[in-house]
């Protein structure tokens, strides 16, 4: 048990004090600092041995002539033989070598020493304390007091053996006390405890102190073992090298390596003055004037240590970065005799940096500066504005069509055709002007020294033109086009962020225009971006509190007069700015990608109404790009549909034609996988801007709708009803249904139903409406057998 106890303390001197010094000992550390405790411990011996006998003489001196003469005599010769067992131990401790490592038995041995003279010590108090006078019981009160504080401070380096020494007077003292019943011992009895815990917080206090030492000393020499090797291993294989300058600021005893540096015999560099050998080796006439230089100068002038002084030289040919640390060194009589130091070659340290320093503040690609660079270029020109009221422009340019070129073609073609691009840019700027490339296709110009807004124009325009030239990358030729914002300072702003942020509003301003061509920041921008921003904000809180509705819009089909689909269309009531067009939430939503959830909500509502309707009614619902590019669009189609019940022959999903564009393959793959589930492919909006025959062939098309613009007016349109015409015919011929959109008079009904169209739809018969509406129209069975006298009815 005894052991065990011993064990629990070890742990807790170790959390206790060891953890307290925020050190760490291992093994073999503790065992060499049990051996420096018990030493310490050990050291003391005679002392301890010399206080004992004399306060054993004086308990038997002052106790003899009571009744306890026999206690005296065992209590004696029991005190008596411990001291000279244990002074054996301390006599031979003192005299051996001091071992350098004990274990833990080492220290469990001193312990248990200390506990039996403690219980030693305890029995006078425990067999005399009752029978003896007053004066007597102070006696040993007194007695026993001294021997806990003089024990347990002896003993204070190993802590295990303070304590239970401690604790064994302590106790059956307090016991005896307090047994009495009197309040004079009772209040001994708590003097004697407050007192054991200031002893206790002293030996803690003094065997930290001992602990930390220890462990000082031992990194110290730790530290000195390793300085040692370092110096060593200095002298050996170290590039560096050691000089020394005589108080004349001359070298003398050059090393050999230091010879071989300076590319010099040592003889030459011998008495060489150490500041005119540096300046001979000077790089440039502004090097002469450095400041480390001057540092260097003073510090010789002045006697002074100086510490990675950098100087740059030139050894044969090439220009070489040196680090000089150095301190005085003065004699006896505290004359200085020169200097003592250590030369470095950072020449590879200061290339990194100059390396990594040029990663930061330049492109990879490109080689051009980044937006870091550029931002502190701006910075300076706005306080060259203020000071000297420069002007100058900041322009943003994108590259249009570029991620159709970097997704078709790949990146390593993409990535040549960025850097073509930058080329022609860079070519038409001065050397005042700077051009950062910002990331991906994004570029922006700081064009300095600007007289007049036209000269921002001027090479905007420049700009649009040179880069729009077709390219020819790995034999193949390509077209790309640029859109380009200027903001001008300081009409525009005078903080770098708001020039860049106004530059960008420009920009955004020139593509929404339809791209290639520049725009000029103008103040109403910023509130059309600010209102922009807004919707978005509404618009999400809308999709996430479901505040979206969905409208229907029949497609009626010609041959029999009768609703043969219905459009399902998003629509937005906002709280308080009423109805929102979806021309002004739509693009905002596919910018920021809201159109996916969009769509989702859309396509769930629309297959749940659908699904109760009584009759096959067919259910359109448009796709976005958006959605293609999430990559789950067919996943998500099929959950909707398994979770609505709505046969998959019922959903009819539309796409437009700009999609195809983007990653043929890809939406192809997409569109084959849906056609898997079995729901009818429309292609929307077919004739404006991309239409291709290769379209049309390359999946199967259950329908093309003709766009409105067609439409419109077809019965006076030579050219519109060519266009119609083909597609009808081209329809035909692949067993696709046509769709023309926007019909909205009896003319426009009467040609499409003349030449083959197969449904219409538009406001001719009905505007989109909510559901309750549309499942009215489908109630009314025969109201639509007469196709011409429904369409007067709803003109």
């Amino acid at each position: 048990m005894l052991i065990q106890l011993t064990q629990w303390l070890d742990k807790f001197w170790r959390k206790t004090l060891i953890g307290k010094t925020n050190l760490e000992l291992n093994h073999e550390r503790a065992s060499e600092l049990r051996a420096k405790q018990i030493h310490a411990v050990i050291a003391l011996g005679p002392l301890m041995m010399l206080a004992n006998l004399i306060n054993v003489a004086i308990i038997d001196y002052l106790f003899w002539h009571t009744r306890h003469q026999h206690f005296l005599v065992i209590w004696t010769l029991v005190i008596v033989g411990g001291l000279t067992f244990w002074g054996k131990d301390a006599w031979f401790g003192n005299k051996r070598p001091i071992r350098p490592h004990v274990s833990t038995r080492g220290t469990m041995r001193v312990s248990l020493n200390s506990l039996i003279f403690g219980l030693a010590w305890a029995t006078p108090m425990i067999f005399m304390f009752r029978d003896v006078s007053e004066a007597q019981r102070v006696v040993l009160a007194t007695a026993t007091a001294g021997m806990i504080s003089g024990g347990a401070l002896a003993l204070t380096t190993v802590w295990q053996a303070a304590l239970l020494y401690s604790l064994s007077l302590e106790l059956p003292t307090l016991v005896i006390l307090v047994s009495t019943g009197n309040d004079m011992y009772i209040g001994l009895a708590a003097l004697s405890i407050t007192f054991a815990l200031m002893i206790g917080r002293s030996v803690n206090v003094q065997s930290r102190m001992f602990v930390e030492s220890f462990i000082t000393s031992v990194n110290q020499r730790e530290q000195g073992q390793v300085i040692s090797l370092l110096l060593k291993e200095f002298e050996e294989n170290s590039s560096d090298w050691l000089f020394e300058v005589d108080a004349q600021g001359c070298f003398e005893r050059v090393s050999a390596r230091f010879a071989n540096i300076l590319g010099q015999p040592a003889e030459a560099i011998n008495g060489t003055k150490a500041m005119k050998l540096l300046q001979s080796n000077l790089a440039t006439e502004q090097t002469r004037r450095d400041t480390n230089l001057l540092r260097l100068n003073r510090a010789f002038e002045n006697k002074l240590a100086f510490r990675d002084i950098l100087v740059q030289v030139k050894i044969g040919l090439e220009w070489r970065w040196w680090s000089l640390t150095a301190k005085p060194i003065f004699d006896a009589s505290g004359t200085f005799t020169g200097y003592r130091g250590v030369g470095s070659d950072i020449t590879a340290t200061k290339r990194a940096e100059a390396s990594v320093q040029h990663m930061a503040q330049y492109d990879a690609l490109t080689g051009l500066p980044n937006r870091s660079f550029l931002h502190a270029r701006l910075v300076e020109c706005l306080n060259k504005l203020r000071a000297e009221g420069a002007g100058f422009a900041v322009i943003s340019m994108d590259l249009d069509r570029f991620k159709n070129v970097n997704d078709t073609l790949g990146h390593p073609v993409g990535d040549a055709l960025l850097v073509q691009a930058a080329q022609r840019v860079s070519a038409l700027l001065r050397d005042t002007d700077i051009v950062a490339r910002f990331g991906g296709d994004e570029f922006v110009i700081l064009q300095t020294n600007l007289r007049s807004s036209a000269d921002a124009a001027a090479l905007a325009e420049r700009l649009v033109s040179a880069v729009g030239a077709p390219y020819e990358i790995n034999g193949q030729r390509m077209l790309i086009g640029a859109s380009v914002g200027v903001a001008l300072a300081p009409e525009n702003g005078d903080d770098a962020d708001d020039l860049l942020r106004n530059s960008d509003l420009a920009l955004y301003r020139a593509k929404a225009d339809g791209k290639g061509r520049f725009r000029f920041f103008a103040a109403e921008m910023d509130s059309a971006m600010q209102s922009r921003r807004l919707i978005e904000l509404d618009l999400r809180e809308a999709i996430e509190n479901q505040r979206l509705e969905v409208y229907f819009q029949p497609l009626l089909e010609m041959e029999t007069g009768t609703i043969s689909a219905c459009e399902a269309l998003v629509r937005w009531n906002h709280p308080t700015r009423g109805a929102i067009p979806p021309k002004d939430f739509i693009p905002i939503a596919e910018d920021t990608g809201l159109i996916v959830a969009i769509g989702q909500f859309v396509l769930l509502h629309a297959c749940t109404i659908a699904a109760d309707w009584e009759r096959d009614i067919r259910i359109s619902v448009n796709l976005s790009a958006v959605q293609f590019r999430a990559g789950n669009l067919t996943e998500m189609v099929a959950e909707v549909l398994a979770k609505t019940g709505l046969p998959a022959a019922r959903l009819e999903l539309e796409i437009t034609e700009s999609i195809l564009i983007e990653d043929k393959d890809e939406v192809l793959a997409t569109l084959n996988s849906l056609r898997d589930l079995g729901v009818r492919i429309a292609i929307d909006d077919f004739g404006t801007g991309y239409s291709s025959l290769a379209y049309l062939s390359s999946f199967p098309f259950d329908k093309i709708k003709i766009d409105r613009s067609f439409v419109q007016d077809v019965a006076s349109r030579p050219d519109s009803a060519a266009i119609i015409r083909a597609i009808t015919s081209l329809a035909s011929t692949l067993g696709m249904c046509t769709t023309a959109e926007g019909v909205e008079n009896l003319d426009e009904l009467d040609w499409l139903r003349d030449h083959g169209c197969k449904e219409v739809q538009g406001y001719l018969f009905s505007s989109p409406v909510p559901a309750k509406d549309i499942e009215l129209m489908l109630g009314l069975k025969g109201a639509h057998k007469n196709m011409r006298t429904q369409a007067e009815r709803a003109a």
